[in-house]
């Protein structure tokens, strides 16, 4: 896994990596982490917050020896990870989050939105979806539509340590919505809920998805557009291969959005079936 190049300070283990965006944009992007000791075999729980004036947008993980079985944003300012470690040794599980500062007067991160708490029985798969505000055309002045910003999840555990959580095989954009698609193979039946985060009351602003495909080498980095910010993300990847844990889906650079994953292609071309996907924000 590549090591970070914005990283600027680090106090009782959150780490600020950097304050990004154009000298024209509007909002501008904070990098932020937090990261956590966890034993073998044990949970982790792992919350970081933006500092004053910032609004969480989005967010991610890393470790690479651990199944993530929550990744989502926490009050207006928090994004919050829990993971098991599944090995028999102890390493750090990080969470990460973007920030963004100067939002316009009247603009404000939506409450999140909860998608519906789907079961998922065992062998089987699941899709839960989260979706935006449409606004109110109708209404005087209108309403305009909540800008989709990103999404996260939650889901549940194994019976064992030996049983990793269900396979979060897409965690991804599908028009205003925040769609979260699940493979069970803990042996029992399971949930998984999708959660929407929306940008709300901003005038002409927009997001709209990227994707990269996946390298031989595990990693695939998503961009966005010219100067547009990369606000959050996730990716897409092949059901049958998602046991293996994801090392880090997060903000790797103010317009990149990264996927590390346990896993190397047999041939020497891109997978065009697993996919990091970047969440992008244009703010004029």
């Amino acid at each position: 896994m590549r090591t970070r190049s914005l990283f600027l300070a680090s106090v009782m283990g959150v780490a600020l990596l950097g304050l990004a965006g154009s000298a024209s944009a509007s909002p501008s992007l904070g990098l932020i982490e937090n990261f956590v000791w966890v034993p073998a075999g044990q949970n982790g729980d792992i919350t970081v917050n933006c500092t004053s004036g910032g609004f969480m947008a989005g967010g991610g993980y890393r470790g690479a020896n651990f199944a993530v079985y929550r990744s989502e944003k926490t009050g207006s300012t928090g994004w919050r990870v829990q993971g098991r470690n599944i090995t028999s040794s102890g390493d750090y599980l990080y969470a990460e989050g973007n920030c963004l500062f100067g939002l316009p007067s009247g603009a404000s991160i939506a409450a999140t939105v909860n998608g519906g708490t789907v079961n998922v029985g065992n062998n089987s798969t699941g899709t839960s979806t989260a979706t935006c505000s449409a606004g109110d055309p109708k209404h005087k002045p209108p309403i305009p539509p909540d800008v989709l910003l990103s999404g996260g999840f939650i889901t549940q555990l194994g019976t064992s340590g030996s049983k990793r959580v269900m396979t979060i095989y897409s965690d991804q954009r599908s028009g205003s919505s925040w769609k979260v698609s699940a493979y069970n193979t803990t042996g029992g039946t399971k949930t998984v809920q999708a959660f929407a985060h929306c940008l709300h009351g901003y005038s002409g602003a927009s997001s709209y998805q990227n994707s990269a495909e996946l390298e031989p080498e595990g990693m695939a980095d998503a961009w966005c557009n010219g100067t547009d910010i990369a606000v959050g993300g996730g990716y897409s990847i092949v059901r049958t291969v998602g046991n293996v844990p994801l090392q880090m889906v997060s903000i790797y650079g103010p317009s990149d959005w990264d996927c590390d994953m346990n896993y190397t292609l047999s041939s020497g071309d891109p997978d065009p079936n697993s996919l990091s996907l970047a969440q992008c924000l244009y703010a004029p």
